[in-house]
């Protein structure tokens, strides 16, 4: 996957519905982006599309609440190396 905007998908905690799930991003440089609800699609998963606008390194900190619940990172290819890696 380029920089752009993507779709990102979590399962809640026990595949539970009607959470109110949320996601924090923190960009390459180490700059955060605001924290955004995510999407309920159904049995306990959530998306929310993201714009990754540079290549690097991004770090997701996921919200079920007020309650931190899991972290991932995702690193961004240029178009020569296309790829999304997904850790966490």
């Amino acid at each position: 996957m380029t920089p752009g905007v993507n779709r990102i998908w979590y399962k809640s905690a026990g595949f539970k519905e009607g959470q109110e799930v949320k996601v924090q991003f923190t960009y390459p440089d180490l700059t955060k982006s605001g924290i955004m609800p995510l999407n309920e699609m159904s049995d306990g998963l959530y998306y929310v599309d993201f714009d990754f606008i540079f290549i690097g390194n991004y770090a997701a900190i996921f919200f079920e609440g007020v309650e931190k619940s899991t972290f991932k990172s995702f690193d961004i290819f240029n178009t020569d190396h296309p790829g999304i890696v997904a850790h966490g």
